[in-house]
């Protein structure tokens, strides 16, 4: 008995590494095997900074841009304007104890890796300025840990995807400047603790959901330069926190766009939002054209 339920055990162990290893995709690799991968798909030999990149281990030699703890783990990859191209390879899910992965302003491309759902640690992930296409993986809503996620300037598309309601932490989403389309989810309301919500430069159409009212932590809504149309929702009034001036960028357009007759909304708009959007016959004086551009508010 005794020796079946050993037998039974290792069985058991043996499966779960097995069947780890199938959902992770990538097999019985190391981190450091990992990493190898990733500069060999990104095109390691034309970065700007490759320091001791594949030479021993990432953290005893400090491989530019890797940052380990205590017990080795790699838990930071920080690749920011490095020149980076190719793709992110589904390896990349093997680096389970990263909490930061940075790789704005790169040349990066193809779709994002479903693998990316695997670094369930992640508070941070920015992929701000690169040319990944294709739709954002459904597998981004185990990324429960995220604070800030930013995916904005490249070629997403589609809708976006329901479970980014999931992110419940989430203080900062960036996704202007994609090619993403249908209405804006009402579900967004579930993000509670959301402080930066930017969808401009896509092709949103529709209303503006009601719910959006609800995100009352928010401290800049940018909703320009989309496909938006009907009565602005007179729940936004509930926005108090959104910065006087350059907290709300959006696009009034009375003919055939975004509207509102109420006269409390036009106040606040005119106080909240950005010169070119508000509207003129109230506008205060408070708010002059010498204003830092909310894009660069964005990317503070």
């Amino acid at each position: 008995m005794y020796r079946f339920k050993f037998l039974m055990l290792v069985c058991v162990t043996v499966c779960a590494s097995y069947l780890y290893a199938e959902i992770l995709g990538v097999g019985d690799i190391t981190e450091t095997e990992a990493l190898e991968e990733f500069y060999t798909k990104t095109e390691g030999d034309g970065w700007t900074n490759r320091d001791n990149w594949l030479e021993g281990d990432p953290c005893l030699n400090q491989w530019y841009g890797v940052t380990c703890n205590a017990d080795g783990n790699i838990t930071a990859l920080h690749l920011s304007s490095n020149k980076l191209d190719g793709y992110i390879p589904k390896e990349i899910g093997r680096l389970t104890e990263l909490t930061e992965l940075t790789l704005d302003n790169n040349r990066l491309d193809e779709e994002l890796t479903s693998k990316i759902g695997l670094l369930t640690k992640l508070t941070k992930l920015n992929l701000h300025n690169n040319n990944i296409d294709g739709r954002v993986p459904n597998e981004i809503k185990y990324l429960t840990e995220l604070k800030e996620l930013w995916l904005s300037d490249n070629i997403f598309d589609g809708e976006l995807p329901s479970n980014l309601r999931k992110l419940l932490k989430l203080k900062s989403l960036y996704l202007q400047n994609n090619k993403f389309i249908n209405t804006i989810p009402d579900d967004l309301k579930e993000l509670i603790n959301l402080e930066v919500l930017s969808l401009s430069g896509n092709y949103f159409s529709g209303v503006i959901p009601e719910e959006i009212g609800e995100l009352v932590s928010l401290k800049l809504l940018d909703l320009s330069h989309n496909e938006l149309s009907g009565e602005i929702p007179v729940t936004m009034l509930n926005l108090t926190n959104l910065a006087d001036c350059r907290g709300l960028k959006i696009d009034i357009d009375e003919s055939n766009g975004l509207s509102t007759q109420d006269s409390d909304l036009r106040v606040f708009i005119n106080l909240k939002a950005h010169n070119y959007g508000g509207y003129p016959s109230i506008s205060t004086s408070k708010c002059s054209l010498n204003l830092v551009p909310v894009t660069s508010y964005l990317l503070d």
